[in-house]
């Protein structure tokens, strides 16, 4: 399976080098489990389709809520607009989350799939995001800026 993920990444990525670009995303948020959020990823637009690795936290003490560690596939579905307003985007991606509860009890940390849906609104360097993300019966809702290099 993994094989099968990594060529299908190659195809994707290779098949449309010229509009390749990096990015680096930051954001907050808040969860249903009644904790903040803080989010950190980069990621790589090929196209319409893009790869992200990302570290999305809980802002708390609480065990329950730990970290997840993750890797997402999506693409923009929707592009509207243009010109000196900039351009709305809506970008549904799915991956891979490992999430850290605690490093003392291994039987505490899990895996499983992450889905996300973000809107935003390209301003000159970046983007501005809002979004969810659902994993493991968690759904946090965030605001993030995305900056293009």
């Amino acid at each position: 399976m993994k094989r099968y993920i990594t060529l299908l990444l190659i195809f994707f990525i290779g098949r449309v080098q010229s509009n390749a670009q990096a990015y680096m995303q930051i954001g907050a948020g808040y969860s249903t489990l009644n904790h903040p959020t803080a989010e950190l990823a980069a990621g790589y637009n090929a196209g319409p389709v893009f790869v992200q690795g990302g570290y999305l936290a809980h802002v708390s003490r609480d065990v329950e809520a730990g970290a997840s560690i993750n890797g997402r596939l999506g693409s923009r579905v929707i592009r509207r607009g243009g010109g000196t307003d900039g351009t709305w985007m809506v970008e549904p991606s799915v991956g891979y989350a490992y999430t850290l509860r605690s490093t003392d009890k291994k039987c505490l940390n899990t895996s499983g799939i992450i889905g996300s849906l973000y809107v935003g609104k390209e301003i000159n360097q970046g983007v501005l995001l809002l979004g969810g993300n659902y994993t493991e019966k968690t759904f946090i809702i965030s605001l993030a800026i995305r900056y293009n290099f």
